[in-house]
């Protein structure tokens, strides 16, 4: 009957449509940078506490920025906690974590400089590192991770101009890179309850250490196409089915 033919052609062709953006809609998804501006406040990011710095929020660089300060040490200033009870961005943040854990992905920022950036250099001092620490769910495997992500000669300083540092951090899944604070990744565990993020400076022979990060976000990586890369899809009796190869 070609009118009935027809009309299945029309019914397997909206099927397969749906099938198909269902597909896309879910490697988007997982794909989907998820970015805090602090275009009105920290978004959760807080003082550690140790002595000697602040952790405020800026109006004067970028739309909105974290404006932090340490004193001379291994110091770390800011923190920032999600989890799955985390709320509106900062929830869409823990599942972009919990996405770099099961197929990698990024995290990048905006390490921003302004005159001077770093006060009371005396003799010794050899530059500033600037340092990222992740911590995640010791009780599923994870644990602390850092990592410098980008260290400035003391040449650089005192800055003259406001400087833009565009940093990329690669997140990896911890069951292939396990935790390790030598090397030049974060490891990420996909099960972990809880996700943290701190910033600091590593810095000696100075004062006060003085930065700005802005646009922090995770990218996590889409799903690895099925096998052979292919999707067959087949219409019987009004049924449709979609099957790897």
């Amino acid at each position: 009957n070609p009118q009935a033919s027809g009309i299945r052609m029309k019914a397997f062709s909206k099927h397969a449509l749906s099938l198909l953006a269902a597909l896309s809609y879910t490697a988007f998804t997982y794909a989907t940078p998820v970015t805090l501006d602090f275009i009105s406040n920290t978004q959760g990011f807080a003082d550690v506490g140790n002595p000697g710095g602040a952790l405020t929020y800026s109006t004067s660089v970028g739309s909105g920025s974290l404006h932090l300060t340490n004193p001379s040490g291994w110091i770390w200033r800011a923190q920032l906690d999600v989890n799955s009870g985390s709320s509106g961005t900062l929830q869409s943040f823990d599942l972009a974590l919990q996405h770099a854990g099961a197929y990698g992905g990024t995290l990048r920022f905006d390490l921003i400089l302004t005159v001077p950036a770093a006060s009371g250099i005396s003799g010794g001092f050899g530059g500033i590192s600037y340092l990222v620490g992740f911590n995640q769910d010791s009780a599923n495997g994870g644990g602390w991770d850092q990592l410098v992500a980008t260290n400035l000669p003391a040449s650089s300083f005192p800055v003259g101009n406001t400087i833009t540092l565009p940093i990329q951090i690669i997140l990896v899944p911890s069951t292939n890179t396990p935790a390790s604070g030598s090397d030049s990744v974060l490891s990420v565990r996909s099960d972990s309850t809880w996700y943290q993020i701190q910033l600091g400076t590593s810095a000696s022979a100075i004062s006060s250490v003085e930065w700005y990060v802005d646009n922090v976000t995770v990218t996590p990586n889409p799903p690895p196409p099925p096998p052979g890369g292919s999707i067959n899809l087949e219409a019987e009796n009004g049924a449709l089915t979609g099957n790897t190869y």
